[in-house]
């Protein structure tokens, strides 16, 4: 999603085998980038330094609980595939539309930037 790429998800639970689930069954249902860890810290520094567009956490880990990782929805164990597979693609969308918007406003910046800038040389051409 970002420039064409597909979306990337972030998988963060103290369960090994939650977590293999979790990955294993995005990998078969998504073009997604899914990145999994154990340790919430370590998730959170990986999320600093690579761009994410979903979390998938668990609430109840040692160090951190989900909250402090990110969420974007609440979803109670056990979950339901499809559901799971609902709200990451909504996340993935959100994400998508957030990034999409912060060009355009960029954009607009930029122009009302210019048109400054333009409306400054005239004003001192004229002066």
């Amino acid at each position: 999603m970002q420039n064409g790429q597909s979306p990337s998800v972030l998988i963060v639970d103290d369960e090994e085998m939650v977590l293999t689930s979790i990955k294993a069954f995005l990998q078969l249902e998504t073009n997604f980038k899914v990145y999994g860890f154990n340790d919430p810290e370590e998730a959170s520094r990986f999320a600093q330094d690579q761009p994410v567009d979903v979390v998938v956490s668990d609430y109840l880990m040692p160090k951190m609980n989900g909250i402090q990782v990110m969420l974007f929805q609440y979803l109670e164990k056990p979950w339901e595939n499809s559901q799971l597979l609902l709200v990451v693609r909504a996340g993935a969308e959100r994400a998508q539309l957030f990034r999409e918007l912060r060009g355009k406003v960029e954009a607009l910046d930029n122009a009302n930037s210019q048109i400054k800038t333009v409306q400054r040389r005239l004003l001192e051409a004229f002066l």
